[in-house]
């Protein structure tokens, strides 16, 4: 076996490839990157999401308000004026 790393070694030397545990480290670092960036995505969506879903029942309340005020205040005009048609 030892003799098969250093061969596979001086073949990587040969062509310009770092060493086995180089590669090792590199692969390592670029799949914990990969998770962090995962991670703080998926964080950063929920927060989004949460929001956006705020702000959207928050228009929808003050939509409801205002529905609700024209609706009353109609209907207040509705009955002062009933008196006045017969």
């Amino acid at each position: 076996m030892a003799y098969h790393t250093k061969r596979a070694d001086a073949v990587n030397e040969k062509i310009g490839r770092p060493a086995w545990w180089v590669q090792v480290i590199i692969v390592s670092i670029t799949v914990i990157a990969v998770g962090i960036i995962t991670f703080l995505g998926i964080k950063t969506y929920d927060a989004t999401r949460r929001t956006a879903l705020e702000q959207f029942n928050q228009h929808q309340l003050i939509l409801a308000h205002s529905a609700a005020a024209g609706i009353e205040t109609y209907f207040s005009e509705v009955k002062a004026s009933l008196p006045f048609t017969v």
